[in-house]
């Protein structure tokens, strides 16, 4: 007994399915219609706006003495004399 190999019987490719728009189309159809991805990406952009705003609204007060108000700034990174 031999075992025949059976190839699928495949439709030639026609030109605007090669092209790289037609894949971009496909991956962002794909992208839409499985809700656990756009899910993912909107809970991801949520977490890294979180975390940027948490970790830079204690910048200012973490790199100047406690008590101390902040420096004036006349122009951006030259300080003002305080007399």
């Amino acid at each position: 007994m031999t075992t025949e190999t059976v190839t699928p019987n495949r439709s030639p490719v026609t030109p605007e399915r090669e092209s790289f728009w037609y894949l971009v189309h496909a991956e962002w159809t794909k992208f839409r219609t499985v809700h656990g991805w756009v899910i993912a990406v909107l809970v991801t952009i949520a977490a890294i706006t979180a975390f940027v705003f948490l970790a830079t609204s204690g910048a200012d007060r973490a790199s100047r003495p406690a008590g101390r108000p902040p420096a004036r700034h006349s122009q951006p990174g030259l300080a003002v004399s305080r007399s």
